[in-house]
């Protein structure tokens, strides 16, 4: 952050649709709201002077016309502004956030289908692009350290990351719905603040909510179709086999207590050589 003093040149803009224009700080103002006395310097504001909130002060002259490119430069990499708080924006986060490390990469707030790109090594390798790949837009451009692409380059990220890891995306998926299942049969309560009593929201509502909102439904549809059907097939059958390997967990368990509660300690712990201890009867031995 710049600090500004009296006597310097400042890039002024009163609406973030106006030009920056030059002034000089003439003065610093001491009492709150805080504001700052400034003077036009082109010849044509005959000298006006005004208070001003120091905000409007965007930064000093002799980097204004930098600043001015620089904002260019995100106004043409953001393609599709349309896409904020939309399901495709929520979609595109709940992948990131499934498989990779916001310290390589993420979604860029209030900039939909942007991307900040920290480690473009990092991510090449985790997606298993080519690195120049991710350079390869003429709209994308580094700053603070970040490189910044647009939709088209992040869409095909997303693509990429469904192909790889679809498997860890529908496991998240699945969370989130079951969430929303949830909420959708015993409703929940929102509360804003620590002293807040807060509002519950029925399960008719939250159904409702659910189905219309761009993060609920919407949103996990859209990533189902990113991931595909064979993603999705492969997903419910790991899922299935998982909950029958918990079934038959719970049987073997069962099976253990009961030939120890008959007395038959020593088939109870052939059981145990053969299968390995049950994770029932790891959580709660019972010898």
């Amino acid at each position: 952050m710049w600090r500004m003093e009296v006597g310097e040149r400042w890039g002024y803009r009163s609406r973030g649709i106006d030009p920056l224009v030059e002034v000089e700080v003439l003065k610093l103002g001491s009492q709150k709201p805080p504001r700052v006395q400034i003077r036009f310097v082109d010849e044509s504001a005959e000298g006006r002077e005004d208070w001003v909130p120091p905000g409007r002060l965007k930064v000093p002259w002799a980097d204004a016309a930098e600043f001015t490119a620089n904002e260019a430069r995100w106004e043409a990499v953001d393609t599709h502004p349309g896409l904020n708080e939309t399901p495709t924006e929520w979609a595109i986060s709940d992948v990131f956030e499934a498989v990779i490390d916001p310290a390589v990469a993420e979604p860029v707030y209030r900039y939909a289908g942007v991307t900040s790109i920290v480690d473009p090594s990092g991510l090449a390798q985790r997606l298993q692009v080519d690195e120049a790949f991710l350079r390869s837009s003429p709209l994308a451009f580094e700053d603070e350290g970040a490189l910044l692409v647009p939709w088209e380059t992040t869409e095909r990220l997303v693509q990429r990351a469904c192909e790889l890891y679809g498997d860890d995306i529908l496991e998240s998926l699945a969370k989130d719905e079951a969430k929303a299942r949830h909420e959708a049969t015993h409703g929940y309560t929102v509360r804003f603040g620590r002293n807040d009593e807060g509002r519950f929201v029925t399960p008719e509502d939250a159904a409702a909510r659910d189905a219309e909102w761009p993060f609920g439904k919407k949103k996990r549809d859209l990533v189902r179709v990113w991931c595909g059907a064979d993603a999705i097939d492969r997903h419910e059958e790991l899922r299935a086999l998982r909950e029958e390997v918990v079934r038959l967990d719970r049987l073997l368990s069962e099976a253990i207590h009961a030939l120890r509660d008959s007395g038959a300690k020593a088939r109870a712990d052939d059981l145990e050589r053969r299968f390995g201890v049950p994770v029932a009867n790891a959580k709660n031995p019972r010898r």
